[in-house]
């Protein structure tokens, strides 16, 4: 079918349209201040102190304990 149909040439020269050339504004620059980052502190690990125990002090609270259970068990209380 295509072959059947020849294309007539055209005898008409087309008039070259001439480009207007645009002009480009110019932008404004706006003086952007520059956000600064803010540096993440390392978190120093503090060492722990161990604590030196004092011995009286823990065997006069464990009588302590003591004597209060022997109170409630005399007394038939419940802690």
């Amino acid at each position: 079918m295509n072959m059947m149909k020849k294309k007539k040439k055209k005898n008409k020269k087309k008039k070259k349209k001439k480009k207007k050339k645009k002009k480009k504004k110019k932008k404004k620059k706006k003086n952007k201040k520059k956000k600064k980052k803010k540096k993440k502190k390392k978190k120093k690990k503090k060492k722990k102190k161990k604590k030196k125990k004092n011995y009286a002090q823990t065997g006069i609270f464990l009588q302590f304990l003591l004597t209060l259970t022997g109170v409630a068990l005399k007394n038939k209380k419940i802690l």
